[in-house]
C-alpha cells in the first residue's frame, strides 16, 4: 500500500511582504533587497545611492582591451551610500564606500547619518550663497 503525502498549497508572499530568510528571526527590512538565504546580512543594493565626485581625481582601471591586451579606462571617483545590517545588529547602519572597488569609507548608526546629513545640506546651502546657520546637533564647534 502506497501512502499519498498532501502538502498544502503556499502563495507566494505579495510584492511588500518580506519572507523570512533561513538565517533570520525576522522577516527582512522592508529596505532590504530581500533575496539572500545563504548571505546572514540584509542589504539594500536597490536603494543604493551613487554620488559623482567631480573635484576628485578619476580612477583608472584597467580593462581586458581582447586578444591579451588591457586598456586604461578613466572613470568619475564616486561613493556609493547604502545600508547595511548583519546579524545581532540592532540597528542597520549607513555604509559609504569608495566605486568600483566597494572598499567602505565610513559606517555611521542612523542618528549619526542623520547629523551628517544635515551637516553636508547646511554647508551646502552656506557654500551657494544661503543664509549661515549654526548646527543645532554639535556640542560645540571649531573656532
Amino acid at each position: 500500500m502506497t501512502e499519498t503525502l498532501t502538502l498544502p498549497v503556499v502563495e507566494p508572499p505579495v510584492a511588500d511582504t518580506k519572507v523570512l530568510v533561513s538565517w533570520a528571526e525576522e522577516p527582512c527590512p522592508v529596505w532590504c533587497d530581500g533575496d539572500h538565504p545563504d548571505c546572514p546580512e540584509h542589504l539594500s543594493s536597490a536603494w543604493m545611492c551613487f554620488v559623482r565626485l567631480s573635484m576628485e581625481v578619476p580612477v583608472v582601471v584597467m580593462m581586458d582591451g581582447g586578444n591579451g591586451t588591457t586598456v586604461p579606462i578613466v572613470l568619475p571617483k564616486e561613493l556609493e551610500v547604502y545600508l547595511e545590517q548583519q546579524v545581532g545588529d540592532n540597528v542597520p547602519r549607513m555604509v559609504i564606500g569608495k566605486r568600483p572597488s566597494g572598499d567602505v569609507l565610513l559606517q555611521c548608526a542612523p542618528t549619526e547619518a542623520m547629523h551628517l546629513g544635515n551637516a553636508l545640506l547646511r554647508l551646502a546651502a552656506m557654500a551657494m550663497g544661503g543664509k549661515m546657520m549654526e548646527c543645532g546637533e554639535c556640542e560645540g564647534h571649531e573656532a
